[in-house]
């Protein structure tokens, strides 16, 4: 049970989401000062995420996962607000890779929202199906050693009774057919 905590705690998906954005940042070309104040303006964005997300949590009375699917929607489309800020700031990087890759992330997310309006999916194994296709779409079949993370994360979800075993495999599919849409049948 502690391992599985553990994991869980590690593959946040807020956190992994924003360290995703900024491996993309630094895979569209950003580099130098560029890159510095994109990662200085995603931490801003990312506190204002989380502060978002506990002062919800405490209003809401809901717990760090968020296990009511109604009130986790909620929360997502207060978090969607935040994330369209940080998009419209991106323009000032001047940086057409980086704006595609933005894209990509907030239509992954809308349709995250959108699915979980129906259904609870796993959002740590979204977030590193998704990471870890964009990994491999990006560099190559060195990263596929990183889909042995897949199961633990899964496993994890499953003995903490976050998610049941549909709810985790959803979060797979969905993850992994939009990397594989974007990156693969659409370029």
């Amino acid at each position: 049970m502690k391992l599985a905590s553990y994991i869980s705690k590690v593959t946040e998906p807020l956190f992994i989401f924003f360290v995703l954005f900024l491996i993309g940042a630094w895979h569209a070309g950003l580099r130098g000062t560029a890159y510095y104040a994109l990662v200085l303006v995603v931490v801003l964005a990312s506190v204002i995420v989380h502060v978002i997300r506990l002062r919800l949590m405490r209003s809401l009375h809901i717990n760090w996962d968020i296990s009511d699917r109604k009130k986790r929607v909620r929360v997502f489309l207060y978090s969607l607000g935040a994330i369209g800020v940080l998009y419209a700031c991106l323009f000032l990087w001047n940086s057409h890779a980086l704006m595609l890759f933005a894209t990509q992330m907030t239509v992954w997310f809308i349709g995250d929202i959108a699915i979980t309006s129906k259904i609870k999916i796993s959002g740590h194994i979204q977030i590193l199906v998704l990471t870890i296709g964009y990994m491999i779409a990006w560099y190559g079949a060195a990263m596929i050693p990183l889909l042995v993370l897949i199961p633990f994360v899964g496993w994890s979800r499953l003995v903490l009774k976050r998610h049941t075993l549909v709810e985790v495999i959803g979060g797979v599919l969905y993850s992994g057919i939009f990397v594989y849409a974007v990156n693969f049948l659409l370029s």
